[in-house]
């Protein structure tokens, strides 16, 4: 029961960090141009 509710959450959690990270690094990458 905890994992269905856990699971999903850690998955958002991963795909947001990498979508920040992602935007970081392309905020950055046009910046240095």
């Amino acid at each position: 029961m905890l994992w269905e509710i856990t699971l999903p959450v850690q998955l958002i959690n991963l795909t947001a960090k990498l979508a920040y990270l992602h935007s970081q690094f392309v905020s950055h990458d046009l910046r240095s141009q």
